[in-house]
């Protein structure tokens, strides 16, 4: 993963990009065409939904083996020169999962050099140039300072600084179901058959005869009114269902394949399972989620995080708990189970419900709860 290459050795505060006005510059991938499949569009808005909105902690790791929380540092807690944290967080994964890359620039620092405000750029405007000595990198044809990026690749390969995007090494299967929806949505606007028509066989009709007919059923296709022809009427309804065109096993089949690429279960963005599973229950869903979709991202964006914001010992990781949704009987229970056993100290699992500290340092203790003995058997 390449982050930010080496330290700086003056401040530089830059409160816009160096080529434009200022302010964000709005993400624009080369994969945004791909949000008007409905499945692209709910994958990649339930990730980004997801990973936004959790929460991020820091902590800092003491020689004795015990972890202290720390304030997440300003860069993290509001990194956006405009908006909000979760917007911004949003903005990194929309790029990473269209582009496979996201490409953040350090426009502003503090008083010890370090990154406190950060805009993601267009991944489409975006080059870079492997070199022995390290990659170079260009927004819109202007080469940036290597110190100023921060590049989180979502898909890597050996010998090639940028990502692999999703969409690209899959657009056989995007463009198969971009084409399958336009196809269905020109088949109700253009009404690709008559809804009904009246014929006979008793009049032969000329071929000027034939041209208007062919005239009037033209305009009656497009308009979806029953096309009138002859006499001796014969009223016939033709009707032909979206299941029997094949439109709805389409989208099952291109949901299921954009599932596969962004690692979602298909039934989230509207594919089949291929199982028929009754035992599962909204919490294991939930933990499967986090397990095979969500953690991937989680952990490359904690380390590319860590690395570049925090000190030796520090560290940021987001809390997935926050996910989790029990009954209050079963949450009260794991939290007795992690006081217990030492997982976590009283302050820690009042926070999981914003309460305040225990006053004096009350509730910081790690150390394991003793067992309460049983109560011994009367005897008879």
């Amino acid at each position: 993963m390449s982050l930010f290459f080496r330290a700086r050795e003056e401040s530089r505060a830059v409160t816009s990009l160096p080529w434009s006005a200022g302010g964000e510059s709005p993400i624009q991938t080369g994969g945004q065409a791909a949000l008007n499949l409905i499945p692209v569009y709910a994958a990649v808005r339930l990730i980004a939904d997801s990973v936004s909105t959790l929460p991020i902690q820091a902590a800092v790791k003491r020689s004795d083996g015990t972890r202290q929380p720390i304030d997440v540092p300003e860069v993290v807690a509001n990194p956006a020169a405009r908006g909000t944290r979760v917007a911004w967080l949003h903005r990194l994964m929309v790029s990473a999962l269209l582009d496979g890359n996201a490409f953040g620039l350090v426009v502003a620092r503090d008083g010890f050099l370090k990154p406190s405000k950060i805009v993601w750029l267009d991944p489409s405007l975006v080059n870079i140039t492997d070199n022995p000595d390290g990659p170079r990198w260009f927004y819109n044809g202007r080469e940036l300072d290597r110190d100023d990026v921060l590049h989180i690749p979502a898909f890597s390969i050996a010998g090639q600084t940028r990502g692999i995007s999703p969409i690209t090494a899959a657009a056989a299967a995007v463009r198969s179901g971009v084409r399958a929806q336009e196809f269905t949505d020109e088949w109700f606007k253009n009404k690709t058959i008559p809804s009904s028509t009246f014929k006979n066989t008793a009049t032969i009709l000329d071929e000027a005869q034939a041209e208007v007919i062919s005239e009037r059923m033209i305009t009656k296709l497009k308009s979806g009114k029953p096309l009138v022809m002859g006499k001796d009427w014969d009223y016939n309804l033709l009707t032909i269902s979206a299941e029997d065109a094949g439109f709805i096993a389409s989208s099952r089949a291109t949901a299921s394949q954009i599932a596969s690429i962004f690692g979602v279960p298909p039934e989230m963005i509207g594919g089949d399972t291929g199982s028929s599973l009754t035992y599962s229950t909204v919490e294991m869903n939930t933990i499967n989620f986090i397990t095979y979709t969500l953690r991937p991202w989680l952990v490359k964006i904690e380390e590319a995080f860590t690395q570049a914001f925090m000190k030796p010992g520090e560290y940021l990781r987001f809390n997935v708990d926050a996910m989790i949704r029990t009954d209050l009987k079963t949450r009260h229970e794991v939290f007795q189970i992690d006081r217990q056993i030492g997982l976590k100290n009283i302050d820690e699992l009042r926070a999981l419900d914003d309460l305040e500290p225990l006053p004096d340092g009350q509730g910081e203790d790690y150390a394991p709860l003793k067992q309460s003995a049983p109560a011994p058997k009367e005897s008879r």
